[in-house]
């Protein structure tokens, strides 16, 4: 196996006197077999621009250490005995948890069968592989041949994408995905998959929904920006409470009539963009966040009602909401616990825990049924930094609250309006 990677030679025995740090080389380092078909003849072949035949290191009974606390980083230590020798590698994490798994197996005599044989390099294969790609013609989109493995960061604009393409989807290493002003009708619930996504454009497209359980993968855990602003969305998907990195969210200019309650479970949020969208309510929670920026509009009235709440509970609450609430207890507000409690259940029950709404009054919860009360808003009651208005607001905006109890809604006091919003 060969990895292309950056290797820094440490010689222990002059590192303690020598002022100068050693610098790292663009290398290439594989496990091979000096002699083919031979598993004694097992060693490391290191290379680089100014050796390219390389230099042979033997494996067995001459590696003493392999450090890889920083394997999750990409980053391993080779200690030799012979040369007196550390070579520090700093490569692609996945790649380097494959390089330390199949040397730790040689080190231990276990040779893996069909290992190639010790090959000089060539230039090409020293070229650092390409991580940023920006697309902005459709004339320059790559039809025929494939998105390079290592990319990180791929912009694709105003190229008239209809939708997002598997070989995108599939690219693992893929941080920063931007596909705004493109022609996009649908999002995929493969994106959940994407596990080293940290920020994801779709702004200027033409989404008018999302899938139910988008964010519930392994992206809810990277996560940290997402701008869907320009779109044609109705509603925000469940699984949005998820995403417990999300440092912005942009909706901007969509057609949201109801921001969904669980929107408080954002705990990372600092940027919320809400604004040029028909909205007729706020949840109550939005206030009491400690936002860094909240940007909204005029909220427009939708029905005034005489009483102040809507519930959809039964007199008396189903065996399984009440099974439901009692799992998730005063611990909901933990993911590790939510994590634990929910690992190993069908998806179905555990998405019905997961996506469960937080009581405004108390510390209970609503998993399916629930109470929601409807609030005047006053501007004093916000704490987000900096707001917002583009076409100004009322003086009362609506905003709905939830509430595990329909008696509670029942006793809390009624406001000079109400504005009925929908779940």
């Amino acid at each position: 196996m060969r990895i292309n990677c950056e290797v820094t030679s440490l010689h222990r025995g002059t590192a303690a006197v020598s002022c100068r740090q050693p610098r790292a080389v663009r290398s290439t380092l594989s496990v091979a077999c000096a002699v083919p078909g031979n598993d004694q003849s097992v060693c490391l072949h290191l290379c680089n621009a100014a050796n390219k035949l390389g230099t042979q290191y033997k494996i067995l009974n001459n590696v003493s250490y392999l450090f890889s606390k920083f394997i999750e980083e990409g980053k391993f230590t080779i200690r030799l005995i012979n040369p007196n020798l550390d070579l520090l590698v700093k490569t692609d994490a996945e790649q380097a948890k494959k390089f330390v798994k199949i040397l730790s197996l040689c080190v231990r005599g276990k040779v893996p069968k069909n290992l190639s044989s010790v090959e000089a390099i060539r230039t090409r294969d020293l070229t650092k592989p390409e991580v940023s790609l920006n697309i902005t013609s459709q004339q320059d989109y790559p039809v025929k041949t494939a998105f390079p493995a290592h990319l990180q960061q791929l912009i694709v604009t105003e190229c008239k994408l209809n939708r997002v393409e598997g070989r995108i989807l599939r690219l693992r290493r893929l941080e920063i995905l931007n596909l705004s002003d493109n022609l996009i009708v649908e999002v995929p619930r493969t994106v959940a998959d994407m596990a080293a996504l940290t920020e994801l454009v779709l702004s200027g497209n033409k989404i008018a929904s999302l899938p139910a359980h988008l964010f519930d993968g392994k992206i809810n855990a990277t996560l940290r920006k997402l701008d869907l602003a320009r779109n044609q969305l109705v509603l925000l998907p469940a699984s949005l409470c998820l995403l417990n990195k999300l440092f912005t969210l942009d909706v901007s200019s969509n057609q949201l009539m109801v921001i969904p309650l669980t929107i408080k479970r954002l705990a990372s949020l600092q940027y919320l963009n809400l604004s040029d969208n028909p909205l007729t309510s706020l949840p109550f929670a939005v206030s009491e966040m400690p936002l860094t920026s909240l940007s909204f509009d005029y909220i427009l009235p939708h029905e005034y009602v005489h009483e102040p709440y809507y519930s959809n509970s039964p007199p008396v609450l189903p065996l399984t909401e009440m099974a439901a609430r009692t799992l998730l207890g005063c611990k909901h507000r933990d993911p590790e616990y939510l994590h634990h409690l929910t690992k190993d259940l069908p998806s179905t029950l555990r998405r019905r825990l997961m996506y469960f709404i937080g009581c405004d009054f108390c510390s209970g919860v609503c998993v399916s049924y629930g109470t929601i009360y409807y609030k005047d808003l006053r501007m004093g009651n916000f704490k987000a930094m900096l707001i917002e208005k583009r076409r100004g607001m009322p003086v009362f905006p609506g905003s709905h609250m939830s509430c595990c109890s329909q008696r509670r809604a029942e006793r809390l006091p009624r406001g000079p309006s109400h504005i009925l919003a929908e779940r």
